[in-house]
């Protein structure tokens, strides 16, 4: 009997945590999974809250925002969309965008390659349509990494018609895990992921031939629980989660 009512007062205490605690709603690019994984087990460890992630391609998430979707903060790919969401926020109680990450590219492939990834990129270019898998250029900034890569070093007239095109960078990936494309060019944190649980192989591509991705937020209001996941995210403890994920750090 003692055990059993030793039972309930555990669960009550549970349960009361539980409605107490705060619900943060946050929408989250493709690209930044894995990190947004370990950042949200770190900061409910550390915090009366619960965080509930939406994934998207950026230019889909801010749509959403825009048209009323309950976020409290938005985790963008880039600065342009952040600029574009806060603008439309700024009479609300948002905050100007801030800088939480610098991407970087990476090509994943179901098989080592033996060449050097600029040249086995060009002979995929030339040798079949559809092999090379990216992000939807219009709405995935990965997807305009990947494009602006390949004009530099592989073809200066590649088209979308030449390539596979996937919603977001996860799903470009899933092209190659799934044996519908060669490769796929996308975040190295999300690769770096695959690459272990999938047995799949990552090249690091040469940043230095696209502009850099700089991944920007927005918090959309100044509830207390969003004021204290951007300190998180910010802080020592968040950024150092983040570069372990793959990413450098603003």
């Amino acid at each position: 009997m003692r055990a059993v009512t030793a039972l309930v007062g555990v669960w009550l205490c549970l349960m009361s945590v539980s409605l107490h605690a705060d619900t943060l709603r946050v929408a989250v690019a493709s690209n930044f999974r894995p990190a947004m994984a370990l950042l949200k087990t770190s900061f409910e460890s550390n915090h009366p809250a619960h965080v509930s992630i939406s994934y998207g391609a950026s230019g889909k998430l801010v749509a959403k925002a825009i048209h009323g979707a309950p976020y409290d903060v938005v985790l963008l790919a880039d600065e342009k969309r952040a600029s574009t969401l806060y603008q439309r926020f700024s009479n609300a109680q948002a905050t100007p965008p801030f800088v939480y990450a610098i991407g970087m590219l990476a090509l994943i492939s179901r098989s080592p390659i033996a060449t050097d990834v600029s040249t086995y990129l060009r002979q995929e270019c030339q040798s079949s349509k559809h092999s090379i898998a990216i992000a939807n250029p219009r709405i995935a900034p990965y997807g305009e990494a990947a494009i602006e890569y390949l004009e530099q070093v592989v073809e200066p007239n590649v088209t979308l018609n030449q390539l596979l095109v996937a919603e977001n960078v996860q799903q470009a990936l899933l092209f190659t895990d799934a044996g519908g494309a060669s490769v796929s060019i996308v975040s190295l944190s999300l690769a770096k992921m695959y690459e272990r649980s999938h047995q799949l192989y990552v090249f690091p591509i040469n940043n230095d031939f696209h502009r850099p991705i700089k991944q920007a937020g927005v918090a959309l209001n100044q509830r207390k629980v969003t004021r204290e996941f951007v300190a998180y995210l910010r802080s020592p403890e968040g950024q150092n989660i983040i570069k372990q994920a793959g990413y450098n750090l603003p």
